[in-house]
């Protein structure tokens, strides 16, 4: 990770066009310009997405419209005004960008009591599309902390309105798919492996099935867990909270049962008596890229180009390296082309989950008999990378305010080079996400639901039974 210290070198901001601002010598001197200018200076050499937000002198723009709002805040002190003054403007700028990944954490005074920003373009666009206001956006990206450092209970800060909590991105999660459709209170869970079926409503859904929860031995703050089901009629479905696999193939005695799951979904895969797969990415952040060769690897007996990528080659915003072409690369033994496959996504499927799709696409193109079903995804398919001795762009801090600038370190495209970046990508069958329906109003009265319909997932079964 790039860090920024108290007193900053000389960068060289050399010039891609016309119209750049002049190098110079900088410090953080204690006022909220000397924070924007070393923050503005750090995107300019570690962000990664210039091409789509200032492939002109857009950032420039940025530079010349907010320098004298911070200038005009004077000296950083633990006034709450200024604080709010000085976050707000921040998290202006960092809403506008395209990457989907971008997360700014920053703090509003270096001691305490202090008000903390963590702003995100894709938070920000997705409560925005749920009907949030603007402030109220802003407010939800605050936290409060006391003199104490313990955050402030019954702040104004910090709340996620109802209209969010409702919304398709925050809603429809794995952990809610697990409970509502499905029929397990995953919080409610202790780790293990679960062979019991308690179902949420009527349904023609899984004849058996395997559920494996586990709570992470080195990260503790992490859960992890997968469902695998399968009907009567042989149709193989998976549900997964992330693409975590890679993990436990790192650890294999933590949760052995973990791996069984997904050695047996693997072989599902290539069972001949399989009439269909259904994988469920709704919700899912993502995780480790080695989770996909390892999963499904075995969808093609053919090596094909899916995505490509590129980094930046030097502190200029458009430096950029050539595309790289991405290639998936079969395994050993291969499933049935003939048999149907239904992807289910929505705006909460993130970053590999969304690369996963492109493999879909482009085996789509091939003629093969997948559809892919839902709300359209995120846009968020850069790579995050923490080691910046090989790449040139990525994750910087600016201490002790800006404690964390999260960006990745390396650009995606489709195969044909088209950008999904903060766009996302378009399901073949929209199906409207509705609250109601998913949660049966479970949370609305503190009830429990009486009865839940999940429309996505039941067309995904239309779609496999009706090919």
């Amino acid at each position: 990770m790039k860090r920024f210290a108290l007193f900053l070198s000389v960068i060289i901001l050399a010039a891609c066009s016309s119209g750049r601002i002049p190098p110079e010598e900088y410090m953080i001197d204690g006022s909220w310009s000397s924070v924007f200018k070393a923050y503005w200076h750090g995107m300019n050499d570690n962000y990664l997405y210039w091409n789509l937000d200032s492939p002109g002198y857009e950032w420039d723009e940025v530079y010349n419209e907010y320098l004298p709002v911070f200038e005009s805040l004077g000296s950083i002190t633990g006034e709450e005004e200024k604080q709010i003054e000085a976050l707000r403007a921040f998290h202006e700028i960092a809403s506008d960008l395209s990457d989907m990944h971008y997360s700014l954490a920053i703090r509003g005074y270096s001691g305490l009591p202090s008000l903390v920003l963590s702003s995100s373009p894709l938070k920000t666009r997705m409560m925005s599309n749920a009907g949030c206001t603007e402030d109220e956006i802003f407010m939800a990206s605050v936290r409060e902390y006391g003199a104490d450092g313990k955050l402030v209970e019954d702040s104004d800060f910090g709340a996620l309105p109802d209209v969010f909590e409702r919304s398709e991105f925050q809603a429809e999660s794995p952990e809610n798919i697990l409970r509502y459709t499905i029929g397990f209170d995953c919080e409610k869970l202790a780790d293990g492996t679960y062979t019991r079926y308690f179902p949420a409503m009527d349904s023609e859904y899984f004849e058996t099935w395997i559920l494996v929860k586990n709570q992470r031995d080195t990260e503790a703050d992490t859960t992890d867990f997968a469902f695998m089901g399968i009907t009567s009629d042989s149709i193989v479905y998976l549900l997964m909270s992330s693409f975590m696999f890679r993990y436990y193939l790192n650890n294999p005695d933590e949760c052995p049962d973990m791996l069984a799951l997904a050695e047996l979904f693997k072989a599902k895969l290539l069972d001949s008596d399989t009439s269909g797969v259904i994988i469920d990415l709704r919700g899912n952040p993502g995780g480790y890229s080695a989770d996909t060769p390892y999963l499904f690897g075995s969808l093609s007996s053919d090596e094909f180009i899916y995505m490509q990528e590129r980094m930046k080659t030097g502190d200029n915003r458009l430096d950029y390296s050539p595309w790289i072409p991405l290639r998936f690369q079969p395994a050993a033994e291969t499933m049935d082309p003939d048999i149907p496959i239904a992807v289910l996504a929505n705006n909460g499927s993130v970053s590999n989950s969304e690369v996963l799709l492109l493999i879909f696409r482009e085996l789509q193109e091939q003629g093969r008999e997948i559809s892919i079903i839902g709300g359209t995804t995120a846009g968020a398919f850069g790579a995050v990378v923490d080691d910046d001795s090989v790449y040139n762009a990525g994750q910087f801090s600016v201490e002790p305010f800006i404690t964390l600038v999260y960006t990745p370190s390396v650009q995606h495209a489709a195969a044909d080079g088209t950008f999904y970046e903060g766009i996302g990508i378009v399901p073949d069958n929209p199906i409207p996400f509705s609250y109601k329906d998913f949660t049966g109003n479970a949370d609305i009265n503190g009830n429990p639901a009486e009865y839940t319909y999940d429309s996505r997932l039941d067309e995904a079964f239309s779609v496999i039974r009706n090919n």
